[in-house]
C-alpha cells in the first residue's frame, strides 16, 4: 500500500497579528478573539492530517471522510478570514489610496456612499463577515455578506477589507444586541490603506 512520504503542510499561528489595543475593544475580548483564531489553525491542521491518513488507509469514501472533507472549508476559511481581519485593524485612522479610491467612487458614486453600503451590509442577520472583494480579471468591486465562514464566497474575488460579524467579535464588550454599536465603532479602526495595498498586490498582470 502506498504511504505518503510527508505529512500535510501545517499552518502556523501568525503571532504578529495578535490584536493590539485600538481603544475600542477590551483586552479581554481581543485575547478571546485571538484564541478563537488559534483554534481555527489547530482544527485546520487536524483535519488535514485526518483526511490524509484516511485517504491512505482506504477510508476515502467513508461517511466520516466525507464529513471531514465538508468541514475543512469552514475551518480553513475561518483561519484566513481572521488573519485578514486582524491585519486590517489599526489604531490609526487611514483612507483609501489611489486606484481603489477611484474604483470605489466609480462603483458607488462616492466614498461616503461606499461607507453607507458597507455599514448596511454589516446589518445582515446571522454570523458571518462583511467583505469588500476585488476581481483582478474583471477589475471590478463586489461588496457582500459571507455567511458563517464559507457560504456565499465568490470564487475568483480577492478580499480587500474584512469585518468580523460573529458574536464572539463583540459580545463581551457590547452585549448580545450590540452589533450595531460594535460596527459603528470598529469601522473607524479598519485600515483602509491596507485594502488599497491588497488591491495592488492582486492586480491583474498584463
Amino acid at each position: 500500500m502506498f504511504r505518503p512520504e510527508m505529512k500535510p503542510m501545517a499552518y502556523e499561528v501568525r503571532e504578529e497579528l495578535e490584536p493590539r489595543s485600538i481603544g475600542v475593544l477590551s483586552k479581554e475580548l481581543q485575547d478571546d478573539h485571538f484564541r478563537i483564531y488559534k483554534s481555527f489553525v489547530q482544527h485546520t491542521n487536524s483535519l488535514q492530517a485526518e483526511l490524509q491518513a484516511m485517504r491512505f488507509s482506504g477510508q476515502g469514501g467513508s461517511l466520516l471522510y466525507l464529513e471531514r472533507a465538508k468541514r475543512i472549508s469552514f475551518e480553513a476559511n475561518g483561519l484566513m478570514l481572521h488573519e485578514l481581519f486582524f491585519e486590517n485593524l489599526s489604531p490609526q485612522k487611514s483612507e483609501f489610496q489611489g486606484e481603489l479610491a477611484e474604483l470605489l467612487e466609480k462603483t458607488f458614486g462616492s466614498l461616503d456612499s461606499w461607507r453607507d453600503d458597507f455599514l448596511e451590509i454589516s446589518k445582515c442577520r446571522g454570523n458571518g463577515w462583511a467583505i469588500l472583494f476585488y476581481n483582478p480579471e474583471m477589475e471590478q468591486i463586489l461588496q457582500t455578506f459571507v455567511e458563517s465562514n464559507h457560504l456565499g464566497v465568490p470564487l475568483g474575488w480577492v478580499p480587500l477589507l474584512v469585518l468580523d460579524l460573529w458574536e464572539h467579535a463583540y459580545l463581551r464588550d457590547f452585549g448580545a444586541h450590540g452589533r450595531d454599536s460594535y460596527v459603528s465603532r470598529i469601522f473607524e479602526f479598519l485600515d483602509l490603506n491596507m485594502a488599497s495595498k491588497r488591491l495592488l498586490a492582486n492586480h491583474s498582470q498584463p
